[in-house]
């Protein structure tokens, strides 16, 4: 029934002065799958015009033509099952698991209900594919079941499993890519901050229904990235209850730690003990109103007593030092704890519309333990807390629909907030030693903060706030020089151990970012014949962006700044789809809007903006002059080409360019610091408004 692939040459030539004139981009990503098949008479082989096909617990569905084909956009990813029904014949249902931006086939090939009478319904239960024959890209895919049985402990660990894929220190390096070059979408909104380019969203592995971890070719749908992108599904309610439950430790009952005796266990040698580590994975769904509302929840909840136990160096417990990579004690200044929940509703409202909201929770928090510092722990900011909240709500509505056309509208929006702190978390030892070389007038009300910050906790996880002095202040807000610097002297106020990590004064060093966005984005979804399918959809998101430190007492390296940028975007693409030839064609249009007045030389601050008391006083120097930050806007093509050989052979290749902004805070570091106000230290980092995209093309064939 497919028109031979040489007719594609004409197509694709119009398609493409299409999707130039239409121009590109968005920040969410492909979150459903679709279906298309057949339905024929078992024992004739006819098509049955007009019979009905549709995803049961959905509104979605459509009828055959007279050809008998039929076809199911933006249906939900997972097991879903699909339904054929005509009058005169045997209903007949499959389950066929859905792939986040692939076809399925489901053919049905209906008995008589005169030869078949005794059954109502038929269930097949169907594998995915080896190869998904619309494939245009490279990826790697991991299904809730294989998430849910894989040892691991987070879904980091899974992705790392990709082929190509490792996580470094800063985010996951794909294909040899820095780790700021991956963008992370979740249910279609980029959760990645563009202040830092890295992902700080965490989800628990219950959570997810589907993870897509896409190393090449990615087509318009999906930016910011240039490397690869990490595309997250998380699970619905569904028709049927469920849920699981999974408690992990290397406790006995609890205890802090496991004592490995004479054998070495996970890595741990023997006769050494770790790591006081306890990790409770939960999930729950199912319907609220049977085929209109239903719900979903996860947490997944871990406390460890030592964080990173492979830590080697410096053990004040001990009073040793250990290069092997590992401890003989549980580190002190070294707990820790992570949370990830989230909560997902789904609603069909009428027969023709539907609505999503999901929001996901994250938490780290856990102190620094730094080997490298050695016996000058105290230098150190000794404890982070990093907080992300996201809410995405979204509604899909059926404008059209024909057995071979469709037109659907899809209205996202999202909110995302990233708050990361470093500093000295609250305890009694230092509170103490605040007090005694200060007073309490003099320390104000965190010297009333009397509680181990890391303290009250079960199973060494906490359920409240690591808490840190002066959390709130900004540079130079805070009067406390008369607390002293560091300096090695008795006792240690932090982990009470004579000789070791001592400190007569107090760490003036705190660093606070945050990044908080609100953003929408419309998409218009076509099937216009058997072989196109285009979308063409634009998004705005405005970016709240701040950052704070790394000293109270002085402006050295304060990278002290708020500013609200924006970003914008526009994209088409069209799917062209033959059976044995699948075409994607793509353009992007990206837009960057600093929205930010800058010094017109770094360092030479005007007061209007300057962050500290020191400041260029236009009327003394006249190169204290403000400037516009530059817009810049970049148009990206894609090309994608999968010719499926048989189910599990494939050829393929595909055609880009990729943009993404560089890190934000290379945009705005210390822009509001004049030089005189750092003067102490004349190396301070300023950031370049000039900065442009960061552009990669790439070209990929493959088998």
């Amino acid at each position: 029934m497919h028109k031979p692939c040489l007719n594609a040459a004409a197509t694709i030539l119009g398609a493409a002065v299409l999707l130039v004139l239409l121009g590109s981009g968005t920040v969410f990503a492909q979150i459903t799958g679709k279906v298309i098949g057949t339905v024929t008479d078992r024992d004739t082989g006819e098509p049955l015009v007009g019979a009905q096909v549709v995803v049961e617990g959905t509104n979605l569905g459509n009828v055959t033509n007279e050809d008998g084909y039929y076809f199911i956009n933006n249906v939900t990813v997972g097991i879903q099952q699909i339904t054929a029904q005509y009058l005169g014949y045997q209903t007949t249902a499959q389950e066929h698991r859905i792939l986040a931006g692939q076809t399925m086939t489901v053919d049905f090939r209906l008995a008589s209900e005169v030869i078949e009478a005794d059954e109502a319904i038929i269930a097949v239960i169907e594998r995915e594919p080896l190869v998904a024959r619309d494939n245009t890209i490279s990826k790697t895919r991991f299904t809730f079941e294989e998430t849910r049985n894989l040892p691991v402990e987070s879904l980091d660990e899974v992705i790392s499993l990709s082929a190509g894929v490792y996580e470094g220190q800063g985010g996951f390096i794909i294909r040899g890519g820095r780790g700021s070059e991956a963008a992370t979408y979740v249910d279609g909104a980029l959760v990645t901050d563009f202040g830092t380019q890295r992902n700080q969203t965490e989800v628990g592995n219950y959570a997810v229904e589907e993870v897509d971890v896409v190393t090449g070719g990615f087509n318009a749908e999906f930016g910011h990235a240039q490397s690869g992108v990490i595309n997250i599904v998380t699970r619905e309610g569904g028709r049927e209850y469920h849920g699981n439950v999974r408690f992990t430790t290397d406790g006995q009952f609890g205890t802090d730690g496991y004592d490995t005796g004479a054998l070495a266990v996970g890595g741990i040698p023997a006769g050494q003990t770790c790591c006081g580590w306890n990790q409770l994975q939960a999930s729950i769904g199912g319907p609220i109103i049977p085929d209109k509302l239903t719900f979903f929840g996860s947490l997944d909840a871990t406390g460890s007593a030592d964080f990173f136990p492979a830590a080697a160096g410096f053990n004040p417990a001990v009073g040793s030092f250990n290069s092997t990579g590992s401890t003989k004690t549980i580190l002190p200044g070294n707990r820790g704890d992570r949370t990830r929940a989230q909560v997902k509703l789904t609603s069909f409202l009428t027969g023709t519309s539907k609505l999503t909201g999901t929001y996901l929770f994250s938490r780290d928090q856990f102190e620094n333990f730094q080997p490298s510092r050695s016996i000058f722990q105290h230098i150190s900011a000794t404890a982070q807390r990093v907080k992300t909240h996201d809410a995405i709500l979204g509604f899909d509505q059926q404008i059209y629909q024909t057995a071979e056309r469709n037109l659907n509208l899809q209205v996202r929006a999202n909110f995302h907030q990233t708050r990361d702190y470093m500093g000295t978390p609250v305890s009694d030892p230092m509170t103490a030693t605040m007090l005694e070389r200060v007073g309490a007038e003099a320390c104000g009300p965190d010297c009333g903060l009397t509680d181990d910050a890391f303290g009250g906790d079960f199973l060494n996880y906490r359920f409240g706030d690591v808490e840190f002095f002066f959390e709130d202040a900004d540079p130079g807000d805070v009067n406390f020089l008369n607390v002293g610097e560091e300096r090695a002297t008795n006792p240690d106020p932090v982990f009470g151990q004579p000789q070791i990590f001592v400190s007569e004064g107090f760490g003036n060093f705190f660093f606070r970012r945050y990044e908080r966005r609100y953003g929408v984005r419309v998409d218009l979804d076509s099937q216009l014949n058997r072989v196109h399918r285009a979308k063409v959809g634009g998004e705005y998101t405005q970016i709240e962006f701040g950052q704070a430190g790394e000293r109270f007492t002085d402006a050295t390296f304060a990278h002290l700044f708020d500013v609200e940028p924006r970003v914008a975007a526009l994209y088409a693409q069209d799917r062209l789809d033959y059976g044995d030839l699948v075409i994607d064609l793509g353009l992007r249009l990206d837009h960057w809007d600093p929205n930010t007045m800058f010094p017109l030389f770094p360092g030479i601050v005007p007061c209007s903006i300057s962050a500290f008391p020191q400041c260029s006083d236009p009327a003394d120097n006249d190169i204290a002059v403000l400037v516009e930050g530059q817009t810049r806007t970049e148009l990206a093509p894609r090309l994608g080409v999968a010719h499926p050989i048989t189910d599990a052979t494939q050829v393929r290749l595909s055609y880009g360019k990729f943009h993404q902004l560089p890190e934000l805070q290379h945009y705005f570091s210390s822009f509001t610091t004049d030089f005189v106000a750092a003067a102490q230290n004349p190396n301070i980092y300023y950031g370049n408004p000039n900065l442009d995209y960061v552009e990669t093309t790439a070209f990929e064939a493959g088998i």
